[in-house]
């Protein structure tokens, strides 16, 4: 639960996001070796988005995911990374299931 919108009642009231991320690397050395130091850990990734999306507010999902895709790839060995970003139940469409942006950035 988060408090991102541009109108005054979503700054005040918390409402539900969803995040998709997909990360780009490569993954042979963890397959092979089935160890979770090869690999980039999803709990501590899990950790930094939780942290970024509960404790800042933005007027716009675009930024929260610039700002989340930002984060991953100044501190992961990524090369790239994919993120989704769902308001879901959004507060003046009660028809809509949600609204979504998703972007892709990279390194290079």
């Amino acid at each position: 639960m988060a408090k991102h919108g541009v109108f005054a009642k979503e700054k005040l009231i918390k409402q539900q996001f969803k995040l998709d991320i997909v990360l780009h690397l490569n993954l042979s050395s963890a397959a092979s070796s089935d160890d979770l130091h090869n690999t980039i850990d999803y709990g501590s990734v899990y950790e930094d988005v939780r942290l970024i999306v509960e404790e800042h507010s933005y007027n716009l999902i675009e930024k929260l995911a610039q700002t989340v895709a930002d984060a991953i790839l100044g501190k992961y060995p990524i090369d790239k990374v994919e993120i989704g970003v769902y308001k879901t139940e959004p507060l003046f469409f009660e028809n809509l299931d949600y609204f979504a942006v998703f972007i892709t950035r990279s390194r290079h």
